[in-house]
Parts: structure tokens; sequence; C-alpha cells
């Protein structure tokens, strides 16, 4: 029911670009879309790592359709409120041989529920908007499609002839 909502949301984006959705916070509150965003969010490598709230993903499932059960409750009758994220450091290792400390914000297993579940239904209306030449954090698309679209563009019958790199450095470490 969700991928087929999903398949819905798209068309209706990529046939009426002007079309003005409607209702999507509804889509946030169903048991499907939350179940499904939660099967996602347990895939994930950091799945296991707890919030502020210390709930880890074993506690999160000794009570799986409960705690869903709870969280689709919540945002039905609109109280649902993101927690703040748990502040850790990680150290990594620069090829210059340096080491840097980055930050790492850790949100709840909640939060990490609703914001997938969030992306579940946005993903679907604004992707038809992206230009195809842009790769970051977009469903299908890598690092390693990105260089073979350069790749191709560099090509003598494509005629490109330059490519300008640009790296803000730890821009987002900053931002506020």
């Amino acid at each position: 029911m969700v991928r087929e909502m999903q398949r819905k949301l798209s068309l209706k984006a990529e046939k009426a670009r002007d079309h003005v959705f409607g209702d999507l916070y509804s889509l946030l509150c169903r048991g499907d879309w939350l179940a499904m965003a939660w099967e996602k969010v347990k895939s994930n490598k950091g799945s296991r790592t707890a919030g502020v709230d210390r709930t880890t993903r074993s506690n999160f499932e000794r009570d799986e359709q409960g705690c869903l059960a709870r969280l689709k409750e919540k945002l039905r009758q609109a109280t649902f409120k993101p927690s703040p994220v748990c502040r850790q450091y990680i150290r990594e290792l620069k090829a210059s041989g340096r080491i840097k400390i980055r930050p790492l914000g850790i949100p709840t297993l909640e939060d990490r529920i609703v914001q997938e579940a969030v992306r579940m239904i946005l993903e679907p209306i604004f992707e038809p908007d992206f230009s195809q030449d842009s790769y970051g954090f977009r469903p299908g698309r890598s690092t390693h499609r990105a260089l073979t679209s350069v790749w191709h563009r560099l090509l003598p019958h494509a005629g490109y002839r330059w490519i300008i790199e640009g790296d803000i450095s730890s821009f987002l470490d900053h931002t506020s």
C-alpha cells in the first residue's frame, strides 16, 4: 500500500508540476507508513545506537507494535516533539595523517522513524524536479555514477573541456 501511494505521488508530481499536495500529514500518521519507516531505520548500521532517551533498538523491538502504535498516536494527536540529538565525537584519520574530531548528532529512534517517514512522503514528490546531473543523497545515485557521467562528458566528442570541483571544508559542521 505504501509503495502504491508513493507511485501515485510521484506520477502526480511528474504530470502536474504545479500541483499543490494537500494532507500529506495523514500519510505520516498511518501505521503501515511508520512500520515501513521502522524497517528502513532498523536495517541501518547505526540503528543500535541510542539517542538521548537511551532507547536502544533491542528495547524498541521488545514492544515494537506498542512503540509504533504510541508514535502513531502522538503524530495523530499532533503531540509528537522531536528530541535533541545525542552529541558524540568521532575521530577521523585524514590522508595527511592528521586526526580530526568530528561532531555527530544521534537522534532518538522515534525521531529517525519520523524522519524516514517524512522522506518517504517527500522524495517521490520532489525527485522529478531535481536535475538529472544532481547526485547527492538521491535514490539510485552514487559517487560512481557521478564519476561515470563526468567521464562521458570528458570524451572528445562531448565538447566539455573543464571540470571545476569545489569543497567548502566542514561547512555544515559550523552552521547554526
